[in-house]
């Protein structure tokens, strides 16, 4: 078998560290003969990252359209259409193919765990392992969270190969990720352990962070807690002071990043993805921004009725949204965008997966879960003070009509300046609902929104459309809109699956 079919993300990856050889002439059977191999081949793990049915476009493009955030869509063909109205079925949804891509990272990954574990020691050997151990977890964490139950493979498969893979449980699919995640927390570098030409690599911190975000997916709110204060603990991180350096290129892999996608400019070709030539850049900028530019391509603006909440202008609304309009539109979507650009159908901003403000945030959720509301108070008001001081307010009791720079006493003290009703009171119940509405602007346009409402319970009652009468209903089915359907293919083409095995209402 090629080596390029089994491991030809190689030369789409490049940050740095990624190096762009060409794998065409090499044979699997003579790769792995030595560090500099074993590393290509563990990039190739990281590109899947950046495919389009990722990182490159799937993910914030179809994630972030389903959520309750979104606003006026031009709907673009079926495949797309079919997930924005929860249309999807096994047969057609662009789930499917954000499905392959994660198998696909798995693929990759069981190869360089099984091939560089078979080889003689060296330098590198425990931090490579331990960087695709992470990068597995990541991929079935995911495959966890979006369908539940999936198949579990953690061989290789060859051309040879029987492809008869039963379903395992969702509680199984987590434990493999946690058992990848534990493995990475022990065997990988901190962040400030690597080189700058390593900048973007999985890090012992990153592995803690996911662990914990997998308990706390999972309702274990202990365990979850003791991930979030291993890299509190660590120092490796922290808030930047300003909240947008979180989403330009000149501010990449910075103190706030516990774990982001690598992205450049390099490149010719616009969608395709593992050649030489491939674009390693995001789509951003056409989805989000400069749509007059490329034609009639599906965009979002912010949902019209999520304005209320952000009564007056401070630095987390400035950093989402521009106030350039076209006829009929309102502000476009500018995180993660270079507006600058000459060439505004890509974007070169690295995509931040996870940030020190989101383990706060969990950190606090878990804390308020477990009956620690005080302690949680203290970690929403770190999230909220880092604006506090970017727009210049100096003591916590400094008032502000602009809401999303209120502190959390301020927020439930009764004059809630366009903030719902329920957010009263410091109990557990209000201080939840300060969480979900902090998750709500701090991370708008990152692509958590949908899974915090679908794990919340929230999605049937937040996520609204608008008939053609104008009245609105929920597209979002309880009991079945919480995961996406078992790919239909996979049914047909796997051995150890049968129809029974669908997830429910598909």
């Amino acid at each position: 078998m090629s080596f390029l079919l089994i491991c030809c993300g190689i030369s789409a990856c490049k940050k740095d560290f990624l190096v762009r050889d060409n794998p065409n002439e090499i044979i699997s059977s003579e790769f792995y003969q030595s560090e500099q191999d074993a590393l290509q081949a563990l990039n190739s793990v990281y590109a899947v990252l950046q495919h389009q049915d990722l990182f490159k476009e799937a993910y914030w493009f179809i994630l972030d359209g389903m959520d309750d955030h979104r606003g006026w869509i031009s709907l673009e063909d079926a495949v797309n259409d079919a997930m924005y109205l929860f249309n999807f079925t096994p047969q057609v949804a662009r789930s499917n193919s954000m499905w392959d891509a994660l198998y696909r990272g798995i693929f990759r990954a069981n190869l360089v765990i099984n091939r560089v574990g078979d080889m003689e020691d060296f330098a590198l050997k425990n931090r490579i392992l331990g960087e695709a151990r992470f990068l597995r977890g990541w991929y079935y964490n995911e495959l966890a969270t979006m369908w539940g139950g999936v198949p579990i493979v953690l061989d290789e498969i060859t051309v040879d190969s029987q492809y008869n893979f039963p379903k395992s449980s969702r509680q199984e699919v987590y434990a493999q990720a946690e058992t990848d995640f534990k493995f990475a927390e022990n065997n990988l570098p901190k962040k400030s352990e690597y080189s700058s030409s390593d900048a973007g690599r999985a890090t012992s911190g990153a592995a803690s962070a996911y662990l914990g975000k997998s308990f706390l997916f999972q309702k274990k709110w202990t365990p979850a807690i003791q991930q979030f204060e291993k890299v509190i603990a660590s120092g490796e991180y922290k808030l930047m002071e300003k909240y947008a350096e979180n989403f330009s290129e000149e501010t990449e892999n910075n103190a706030e990043s516990v774990f982001e996608i690598q992205f450049s400019g390099d490149g010719t070709a616009l969608w395709s993805d593992d050649q030489p030539a491939s674009a390693e850049h995001n789509f951003l900028t056409v989805r989000y921004f400069y749509w007059r530019q490329t034609g009639g391509m599906l965009n979002f603006r912010r949902n019209q009725y999520f304005g209320p909440k952000w009564a007056g202008i401070g630095p987390r609304r400035m950093a989402t949204f521009s106030s350039e309009r076209g006829p009929g539109e309102g502000p476009r979507i500018t995180k993660h965008v270079n507006t600058e650009l000459v060439i505004r159908q890509k974007s070169d901003v690295n995509l931040r997966d996870m940030r020190y403000s989101d383990v706060l945030l969990m950190y606090a959720e878990a804390l308020n879960e477990n009956g620690q509301t005080p302690e949680a108070i203290v970690q929403i008001d770190l999230v909220i003070e880092r604006v506090r001081k970017e727009f210049g307010l100096a003591d916590a009791s400094e008032w502000t009509g602009i809401t999303e720079l209120k502190t959390v006493a301020q927020l439930t003290g009764g004059d809630h300046s366009g903030w719902p009703l329920f957010l009263t009171g410091i109990d557990q119940d209000g201080i939840r609902n300060v969480i979900k509405h902090q998750r709500s602007i701090e991370f708008m346009h990152e692509w958590k929104r949908y899974k915090d409402l679908v794990r919340w319970g929230d999605a049937a009652d937040a996520i609204v459309i608008e008939d053609d009468d104008g009245n609105e209903t929920s597209p979002f089915v309880a009991g079945k809109h919480e995961l996406f359907p078992i790919p239909q293919a996979e049914i047909d083409g796997n051995a150890g699956l049968t129809a029974a095995d669908q997830n429910p209402g598909y």
